[in-house]
């Protein structure tokens, strides 16, 4: 997905789409992670607590669950992971 910044005040803003802000259980009030690593903006949630995560959400498949916990592992892990290989490991 391409996307461009958009002015807001004095600075520049990603907008991340609805979806995405679903699947990954955030919102306005999550704090994030913002790293660049390897020429990339990296963000992630703070303090996302696997365990909290319940597996009987709708939402989420204990499949795609796991997708997000590697994602986690590869971004501390300081691995680049492009946005395909995403999507497939979250079966989408």
């Amino acid at each position: 997905m391409k996307k461009k910044l958009t002015k807001t005040g004095n600075s520049q803003a990603l907008i991340i789409p609805p979806a995405f802000l679903d699947l990954l259980k955030i919102d306005k009030d999550t704090e994030l992670e913002v790293t660049v690593e390897n020429g990339k903006i990296v963000a992630f949630p703070v303090k996302f607590d696997w365990n909290n995560v319940p597996e009987e959400d709708e939402e989420l498949t204990p499949e795609e669950i796991a997708g997000m916990k590697q994602g986690e592992e590869d971004i501390k892990a300081g691995r680049v992971v492009d946005a395909d290989e995403v999507w497939e490991r979250l079966g989408l």
